[in-house]
């Protein structure tokens, strides 16, 4: 009896251990960027500005409290889009944070994020989604035209959870002067206060949408 008791134990632990380095924890975020903004694709400019916008998405993740799975101050750059699903998007059924900067799209009956331009195989849909989030920002252009991501997210009609993004199309130099205000307000009033106040701040137009608990702060539970 002792001996299959011991062995009981170290199956348990032995789960526990498969667990916790299959699925992340609820506090953890990755931040994701397409190669295509990458010098050569994209003038320095706009890489300059996009660089700025995700190290600025990136901070303010971390500033609400949410580690960065990939190590602090870091993300992953990557065309491939099922690196990205498999990867983070699909590795557990309760997630936590998630940001990626990529093109968007939205045709009036399809909605999409596409890690590669012009190219079908690599557009995120939102039945690509699945998982209950707390935190998400889609940086792409007409990503939240609708709800549709953020019903997949399932931060849309949730306390405490919510998808922010653009509804509309949006230069990389107003999305990076967007997250120059956001950041330092961010958590220090309710996200809706937040987002208004930085888009307030912005020359060039920011058409920022929340969906999801508008009178949340955003910081990581």
């Amino acid at each position: 009896m002792k001996n299959v008791r011991k062995v009981s134990i170290l199956v348990f632990l032995m789960i526990l251990l498969i667990n916790s380095s299959c699925f992340a924890s609820t506090d953890q975020f990755r931040a994701f960027k397409t190669w295509d903004y990458e010098i050569g694709n994209v003038s320095e400019t706009d890489n300059t500005a996009v660089n700025n916008a995700v190290s600025y998405g990136v901070f303010t993740f971390q500033k609400l409290g949410y580690i960065n799975a990939d190590g602090t101050n870091t993300y992953t750059t990557t065309n491939d889009k099922g690196y990205l699903l498999n990867n983070w998007i699909k590795i557990s059924g309760n997630n936590y944070g998630f940001y990626v900067y990529a093109h968007g799209g939205y045709s009036g009956d399809k909605i999409w994020f596409n890690m590669q331009k012009g190219t079908e195989a690599t557009r995120v849909y939102p039945s690509d989604i699945t998982g209950n989030w707390h935190l998400v920002f889609l940086d792409s252009c007409s990503v939240l035209a609708t709800n549709e991501f953020a019903t997949r997210f399932k931060t849309d009609g949730y306390s405490n959870r919510a998808t922010l993004g653009w509804f509309d199309t949006v230069k990389h130099v107003d999305s990076a002067d967007w997250w120059s205000h956001f950041y330092p307000i961010a958590g220090s009033t309710n996200l809706r206060s937040a987002c208004l106040s930085a888009a307030d701040q912005c020359g060039g137009s920011t058409p920022i949408r929340i969906y999801g608990d508008k009178t949340w702060n955003g910081y990581a539970w």
